[in-house]
């Protein structure tokens, strides 16, 4: 082999040792920003992770209040049923006083001093019975208004905490397409030649 073809060949090893010094060099890079992209990636991920717990905590207080008020109205139920049951009772009662009114009637008729003392007994029971049936509905027209009261918050609360949880939703749905977006971007620049 002669001088020139020698000289030749080694500039050719040089020339093809430094391009691929080169390539090496680009090579490195490209892994490089790829790991800084899986690095900003994984940054999103976990921020996501963390906007869905928060969702998820949101959730979790819209249950508490949803429990809260489903006991405060079995407790208003509970509350009626026994003053129902007691408006029953006293309208036992009250019969029950109007039978032994009528059985009083029949043994004052034998005795005038006995009907003029019965009959203002008689007068006191009637008044305390009609203070007692006005109590009772003014307390049932009370039940029922802090009923309604208490329905219409629930309404409300249902309706804020929905709206919430939806905007939220939304807006971790962007979240995540957007970060997708640009996951499948890197993608396919770094699939390019």
């Amino acid at each position: 082999m002669i001088p020139e073809e020698m000289q030749r060949l080694m500039q050719f090893i040089l020339e093809h040792q430094a391009q691929s010094s080169v390539d090496t060099d680009k090579a490195k890079e490209r892994m490089a920003e790829h790991e800084q992209s899986m690095a900003r990636h994984e940054e999103r991920m976990a921020r996501h992770e963390q906007s869905m717990a928060e969702s998820d905590e949101r959730v979790a207080r819209i249950e508490g209040i949803q429990e809260n008020i489903a006991r405060q109205i079995e407790h208003l139920g509970n509350a009626l049923v026994a003053l129902t049951d007691s408006h029953e009772q006293t309208r036992e009662e009250l019969a029950e006083s109007q039978t032994q009114t009528q059985e009083s009637l029949r043994e004052l008729a034998e005795s005038q001093a006995q009907t003029q003392e019965s009959l203002r007994e008689l007068a006191g029971s009637q008044e305390s019975l009609g203070e007692l049936a006005e109590t009772t509905q003014g307390s049932l027209r009370e039940l029922a208004e802090a009923t309604q009261r208490a329905l219409k918050e629930f309404a409300e609360a249902t309706q804020e905490a929905l709206r919430e949880l939806a905007e939220s939703q939304a807006h971790s749905d962007r979240r995540l397409d957007a970060l997708i977006d640009i996951v499948r971007g890197r993608a396919e620049g770094g699939a390019e030649p």
